[in-house]
């Protein structure tokens, strides 16, 4: 009986040895915050319990569901731990506590209620200008950021022409491209646009400190930059170069002020002067600054050539530090010692296939095209280049005529263009031939224009003389007998 009774003490010993393991697993309680936004970080607390004293205890961290977050530690020797929330859904952390080294089960585990893991507000970044149109120094453009990284930077970067970038307003220190920190919520820097600038300003948002910061996705915005100039430089060249020298006059429109300003000139085979005297030492290039506003500029020429040509090109810079032109003339063309053959006529339409014409109008039932009756064909006069045009400073006159010449009166009409009239910049001349009155035993005809320029004033020795001759078919007979697929008008060709 004494035997018994120790044997039922010793069981009850164990028994009650075995009670604070149990309680403390059942009574273990894991607290965690309830929502998390992405890139932000959450405290893991254990309570309830108790470490046995004289014991090591190993904490695994584990995780369910179908957010994502990123623990300090996988385990700890404690029941604390931080995680950060990587992926928006819903989490449950577990841990599970066993004593260290041992592969018994664990002494005690606990588990949070869901954890939701939201997305965190996107991050952006907005410019307080979407376009700039103007020139001038130190043009304040301000980038806005929402949800900036608490260390940022936004680089700045000028790409194109005629654009940089400062810190200040004075526009100090340009470069192309600029890293200013994020104060606040803003960034701010300063654009220098030339008089003719094209390209735009583009600002990225980086997370960390310059330069080694990353790019934060979708945070960046762009400004265009756009300044055109109204500007014009023309140029008016002597006819020709008498003994090789003449003198070249540059006419500027589109400027307000041109006090300031300056021409700066190149000629190829002649050396410039600003004046009719050559002293030693004239080169190919020549400036002529305004001290005042005028509108007008000359530049003499003089080559030691006795034939052929010189060429002559005008720039027009701001200012004597600019290295942008507002405006450059076309290539100037000049004849030395004889007169310019530089005169053509331009045509259209341009195409050189025969034009066919009816004295009716009739519609075919094959093919119900309406066949022209009439066709206009119009010469446009070049003098010099079509980059340099200088017609405008002659007089012409132009003469068309048909043969053979089997027609009757009204086959045949002329309009000359007034030099600036719509569409005319530099005039013209336009005929119209009206088939009806065309003889009809005839099948071809050819057009023929010859156009003359004289000296501003004059009507008599004409100093240039070029032709255009286009030709005309007019077949006779039934529509059945025409093609049925029609030509274009033809080009005028030169004599």
């Amino acid at each position: 009986m004494r035997r018994k009774l120790l044997s039922l003490l010793l069981v009850m010993a164990m028994v009650c040895s075995m009670v604070p393991s149990a309680l403390a697993a059942a009574q273990a309680t894991l607290t965690a915050p309830s929502t998390v936004e992405t890139g932000k970080t959450g405290s893991l607390s254990l309570t309830g319990f108790t470490p046995e004293q004289g014991k090591s205890y190993t904490y695994t961290w584990t995780q369910t569901g179908t957010g994502e977050v990123t623990f300090t530690n996988a385990t700890t020797n404690t029941g604390s731990n931080t995680f950060t929330a990587k992926t928006a859904g819903s989490v449950k952390v577990k841990v599970e506590v066993s004593e260290t080294g041992s592969s018994s089960n664990p002494v005690a585990s606990a588990e949070t209620t869901d954890i939701t893991i939201t997305a965190a507000p996107a991050t952006t970044l907005q410019l307080s200008k979407s376009s700039i149109t103007s020139a001038g120094t130190g043009t304040a453009l301000t980038a806005t950021v929402t949800n900036a990284p608490s260390t940022s930077y936004v680089r700045w970067t000028a790409s194109g022409t005629g654009i940089t970038l400062s810190e200040n307003s004075a526009g100090s220190n340009p470069s192309a491209s600029k890293d200013v920190p994020v104060s606040g919520t803003t960034s701010m820097v300063y654009v220098n646009v030339a008089d003719v600038a094209s390209g735009s300003v583009t600002a990225v948002l980086y997370n960390g400190s310059s330069p080694n910061g990353t790019a934060v996705s979708g945070a960046s915005a762009s400004c265009t930059v756009s300044v055109s100039s109204t500007a014009k430089i023309t140029l008016t060249p002597p006819t020709f170069l008498t003994n090789g020298t003449g003198m070249v006059q540059a006419t500027i429109s589109g400027v307000e002020n041109t006090s300031g300003y300056e021409i700066r000139w190149t000629a190829t085979n002649a050396v410039l002067s600003k004046d009719s005297t050559f002293g030693i030492g004239a080169t190919a290039n020549l400036t002529t600054v305004f001290t005042s506003h005028s509108t007008t500029a000359p530049a003499y020429v003089y080559t030691t050539n006795t034939t052929g040509t010189v060429t002559v090109q005008a720039s027009l810079y701001k200012s004597n530090s600019a290295t942008t032109p507002v405006a450059t003339s076309g290539v100037c063309t000049i004849y030395v010692n004889g007169t310019n053959t530089d005169f053509s006529l331009t045509r259209n339409p341009s195409s050189t296939s025969t034009v066919y014409l009816n004295r009716y109008y009739y519609n075919d039932i094959y093919n119900s095209n309406w066949y022209n009756r009439t066709a206009s064909f119009t010469v446009t006069p070049i003098i010099g280049s079509s980059s340099v045009n200088t017609a405008n400073s002659y007089d012409i006159r132009y003469s068309w005529s048909i043969t053979p010449t089997t027609y009757s009166s009204g086959a045949l009409s002329v309009t000359d263009r007034a030099v600036g009239s719509s569409g005319y910049t530099y005039g013209g001349s336009t005929a119209t031939v009206d088939a009806y009155y065309l003889n009809s035993s005839n099948t071809s005809y050819t057009l023929t224009c010859n156009a003359y320029a004289y000296t501003k004033g004059t009507t008599t020795n004409p100093v240039k003389t070029p032709s255009t001759s286009p030709s005309m078919s007019w077949p006779p007979g039934t529509a059945s007998r025409w093609p049925s697929t029609w030509a274009s008008p033809p080009s005028l060709g030169p004599i």
